[in-house]
């Protein structure tokens, strides 16, 4: 089984991307973000672990759910937090990833794509044959972001921002997929990496 890692900034259109992978036979699609949302509900040993740690903190609603919005605000522009955020979450989400690819590659598949905007930094590369970094311009990101999320034109530099270069993805990447495209020409030159 190939082991792929899907990664690039917010809006470049990973989702889409990972759409169009999954219609390919024999092949699992796992996201990181969607993992990391199943470990924060309650019963799950993540959704504990972040309640201790920011104890101190309401990030619940009121029916006791982590409130991702509450969250994201603590830790948007506190590192500290942040770092301790990643430290207790990542882990955790890793260690259900490497599952599902025991799982997976003894089911047979051809393909596992892992998809995580912070891939990189948080290591997969060592578990991934490839790397596909998928590229937009930042002017197209914004454009998705303000269209699919509502963001503001000031909070979508603020979000970019954050986020590591075009040139650092681009050094840790085995390719580039041009999202910037129609899409019709991004699929074929998905489809002749997966060849």
């Amino acid at each position: 089984m190939k082991i792929i890692g899907i990664t690039g900034g917010v809006g470049a259109g990973k989702s889409l991307i990972m759409s169009y992978l999954s219609e390919h036979e024999n092949t699992y699609i796992a996201e990181a973000d969607k993992i990391a949302k199943e470990l924060y509900l309650p019963g799950n040993t993540v959704y504990e672990k972040v309640l201790e740690a920011f104890s101190e903190f309401d990030i619940c609603d009121e029916k006791g759910v982590l409130d991702k919005m509450k969250l994201s605000k603590l830790v948007f522009n506190d590192s500290d937090k942040l770092q301790l955020l990643n430290d207790t979450v990542h882990p955790a989400v890793r260690e259900e990833i490497m599952s599902l690819i025991k799982r997976e590659n003894e089911l047979g598949r051809d393909y596992f794509f892992l998809e995580a905007a912070i891939l990189i930094e948080s290591g997969y590369k060592d578990i991934c044959d490839e790397i596909w970094y998928v590229y937009a311009s930042p002017e197209t990101r914004i454009n998705r972001l303000i269209k699919s999320r509502g963001y503001s034109r000031e909070k979508c530099l603020s979000v970019i921002s954050s986020q590591k270069s075009d040139d650092f993805f681009r050094k840790y990447s085995d390719h580039v997929i041009n999202n910037d495209r129609p899409f019709e020409e991004v699929k074929r030159d998905i489809d002749k990496l997966m060849e």
